[in-house]
């Protein structure tokens, strides 16, 4: 019953005049205008460039990984007339057999 609150000893507007005064003012250090940016980081997994920068051997790398694949395989095959056919067969046979699979799996459903 007889508890009271203790009264503030300062208010707000006391602070302000006190942080705005000349004397404080004076001391402080001049407010910073430039903000960092933050830079996205990169993934050089999936950027090339950024992996070049991190690894400048990527390039030959990459570039000896494409020579060494399949190009070379395909025009063998292109060139050869009896090979081609042989592949077309060996398609055709496939898409036939994928078909009759398929028709198999539906064939309790109908």
């Amino acid at each position: 019953k007889d508890y009271k609150f203790g009264a503030a000893k300062m208010t707000n507007s006391d602070l302000t005049r006190i942080i705005n005064s000349d004397e404080i003012q004076s001391v402080l250090r001049p407010k910073n205008s430039v903000a960092k940016l933050n830079t996205l980081k990169k993934n050089p997994l999936k950027n090339f460039g950024f992996l070049v920068k991190l690894n400048p051997y990527a390039i030959p790398a990459r570039r000896a990984e494409i020579l060494k694949s399949a190009p070379g395989k395909r025009k063998a095959v292109a060139e050869n007339p009896e090979a081609k056919k042989k592949a077309q067969k060996a398609k055709k046979a496939l898409k036939i057999r994928r078909k009759n699979f398929y028709a198999d799996i539906l064939a309790p459903v109908k």
